[in-house]
């Protein structure tokens, strides 16, 4: 389906400076989208206006045909879009089943008459976001940790708690800046088969951003390229890992320039 997440000439300036000028692409439902770019290209800008942290200061951003430009933050979720962040934003003191059950009730909310008095409504929210939180732990095998404190879990596990956070509010697309940053190889090649995994069995689609190439190249359908706010390329990988403009933005990075 064409035009499921659309970003129509997206542009954001602080001041006078233009962190994102006139970004125009597409991410296909059903598919895995990935956005690279060197340090300081503006791809975490783009995030912040797509999920409400920011307005864009010009364009658009669509949604199923749905405009939610400058939406709050609770807003996108409830359209249907869920972040994971850089570092686990997890409440570190609460346990695992905890922190997945705030995501849940972020898409079955309560409202503050219900939380209060309780009653059916309640007791239906609570019942549907407890579902949630089985399955979610079910599936990013974090069951045997559901009573752990959260900050007690090992930093792989902590990354896996911050995509089930996100994937509790059962979004149709969920967005991910850098994922697996921090994690080594090994841990970065079973991130990605966890991340595939999850792809087919929630019928999600996804937006990525990420450093590490090899699991972009894997993982992604199409990638879009920014360098200095402004769109560059995008293509399918195999494209993007010929394009001349991409390997001159990347000219004298690692592997894992992003």
């Amino acid at each position: 389906m064409s035009g499921f997440l659309k970003l129509n000439g997206l542009g954001k300036r602080f001041g006078g400076l233009a962190a994102l000028t006139d970004v125009t692409f597409e991410a296909t439902e059903g598919k895995v989208t990935g956005l690279i770019g060197p340090n300081g290209a503006g791809k975490t800008t783009c995030f912040n206006l797509l999920t409400g942290t920011f307005a864009p200061t010009a364009g658009k951003v669509l949604f199923q045909g749905k405009d939610i430009t400058g939406l709050p933050p609770h807003k996108v979720v409830e359209a249907g879009l869920a972040r994971t962040f850089q570092s686990a934003t997890t409440f570190p003191k609460a346990s695992v089943r905890e922190n997945i059950m705030r995501g849940a009730l972020l898409r079955h909310p309560l409202g503050p008459v219900a939380s209060i008095l309780g009653g059916a409504t309640a007791k239906r929210a609570v019942s549907r976001a407890e579902e949630t939180v089985v399955e979610v732990m079910d599936a990013l095998e974090l069951t045997p940790y559901a009573d752990r404190e959260a900050g007690t879990l090992a930093y792989g596990h902590q990354k896996r708690l911050g995509v089930a956070i996100g994937l509790a509010t059962r979004p149709r697309i969920l967005l991910l800046d850098e994922p697996a940053a921090g994690l080594n190889p090994d841990e970065v090649d079973r991130f990605g088969q966890m991340l595939t995994m999850l792809k087919e069995r929630f019928d999600l689609s996804m937006l990525i951003v990420e450093h590490h190439m090899r699991l972009i190249m894997r993982i992604c359908d199409h990638i879009v390229v920014l360098d200095h706010g402004e769109m560059i390329a995008e293509g399918s990988p195999a494209e993007i890992q010929k394009d001349p403009r991409v390997i001159e933005a990347y000219l004298g990075g690692d592997a894992h320039a992003g």
